[in-house]
């Protein structure tokens, strides 16, 4: 499964996407997110999306991941 990331009012150009693990749990809207690699600091999860590529003809390549839109943590 893939998670894209895409910053607040960034372009959709500089999302990231990362390959993870089908069983793994993705993070809900609100829910704090501290990232490391290409993206890197402490974020929230603004929006999250499922989305699905359906072939049209039989199920044997499902592709299918989510997709988040962070929002930079407020620094106090």
């Amino acid at each position: 499964m893939e998670w894209a990331f895409t910053l607040e009012g960034q372009s959709e150009a500089d999302t990231v996407i990362v390959e993870v693990p089908d069983s793994a749990t993705p993070p809900s809207v609100g829910e704090k997110a501290v990232v490391n690699g290409q993206l890197s600091g402490i974020f929230y999860v603004k929006s999250r999306e499922f989305q699905a590529n359906l072939p049209s003809k039989h199920l044997g390549k499902l592709t299918f991941g989510w997709a988040f839109t962070l929002s930079p943590a407020s620094k106090s």
